[in-house]
């Protein structure tokens, strides 16, 4: 999936619209008439703007691989830092009563680093009922619901739903809710914890990793579904859940997009000749064209070359708990 910071550097000629000041056009690109775009659409691009628009894309992705390339040859990126289960279940199976009118679940704080990825991989519920209802997640930090994923429960069993979601911190502390309607069903207890204990941090948030902070929490279903509304109790009320956290490059790089705008523009000039070079339509662009096609991708290539050995030979490379940089090994010859 393309990065928006890096597409966003580049503006699609539309025919209407006149290039905002903060982008790039393609029609800057040296050599390149925007019509030869029309020439290579087909049943899938079936315009020259949906041409021009997927060379875009292909290039924010072809930024983001060789920064990645670049990296592993200076260092080692570390990809999950951690995972684990919140949320066990007791094994006598006590109630959990109902809290009508109530949101509950796990509350889910991440800091202290800023380039990280939450990945909330499934969630299982464990009520005493059958219900047909949704899992949401709350963005605690905007007070809103922003994913809601169906579940049908089997009363007195375990209901596994597999999520898959990733909610990237994007520079700040990322802060959600892993809630359940309480109201619709009683729960089996099931603690923050694998140690049987309700008391021992109820109503307080804990360090359950180096990253994550997390508690069973509740909060009105009326009310503002903010930290300021978020009560501590003992048990998840049959929430638990199953994540992972891991380094998040995209939103590292996304830093210095800015200086990325000319690599940007020249690495979809070469998407757009391959679009020619490669194209199955016959027509004077195609094929009488293709010689012209091919020096202009030779042209497009040097200067992304060119933007980019420039960025990367200044480009201070981070050495935390993501990045681990290699040390440069120096060889000393003593002469006796």
């Amino acid at each position: 999936m393309p990065i928006t910071c890096l597409t966003d550097l580049i503006f699609v000629p539309d025919g209407c619209t006149s290039t905002p000041s903060n982008k790039v056009s393609l029609a800057t690109l040296p050599g390149f008439d925007l019509y030869q775009a029309d020439y290579v659409s087909d049943a899938q691009q079936s315009s020259g703007y949906d041409v021009m628009t997927a060379a875009v894309e292909r290039a924010g992705d072809k930024i983001v691989s060789d920064f990645r390339s670049f990296m592993d040859i200076k260092g080692r990126f570390n990809s999950v830092v951690d995972k684990g289960t919140i949320g066990f279940f007791d094994e006598n199976k006590s109630n959990d009563a109902a809290k009508v009118g109530k949101y509950a679940g796990v509350e889910i704080l991440v800091s202290d680093y800023p380039y990280l990825k939450f990945n909330l991989n499934s969630v299982s519920i464990f009520f005493a009922g059958a219900v047909t209802d949704n899992i949401y997640i709350i963005d605690i930090i905007q007070g809103t619901i922003i994913d809601t994923i169906p579940f049908t429960s089997v009363a007195g069993q375990i209901t596994d739903v597999l999520i898959n979601k990733s909610y990237p911190t994007n520079g700040q502390d990322l802060h959600l809710m892993i809630a359940v309607d309480a109201g619709l069903s009683a729960a089996f207890d099931t603690w923050i914890n694998p140690t049987a204990c309700a008391s021992c941090t109820k109503g307080r948030r804990s360090r359950f990793s180096d990253l994550l902070f997390t508690r069973a929490v509740e909060t009105s279903k009326t009310g503002s579904l903010t930290d300021t509304n978020l009560v501590g109790i003992g048990y998840t009320h049959g929430v638990s859940l199953n994540y992972s956290i891991e380094c998040d490059d995209s939103t590292w790089l996304c830093q210095f997009s800015n200086r990325l705008r000319r690599a940007m523009l020249y690495a979809s000039g070469v998407e757009l000749m391959d679009e020619i070079l490669f194209s199955d339509r016959l027509n004077n662009v195609t094929t009488i064209n293709k010689e012209d096609a091919n020096e202009k991708r030779s042209l497009y290539v040097q200067y992304y070359n060119t933007e980019m050995q420039t960025l990367l030979a200044n480009l201070r490379l981070p050495n935390d708990r993501c990045y681990t940089c290699t040390p440069m090994v120096v060889n000393r010859v003593n002469i006796p």
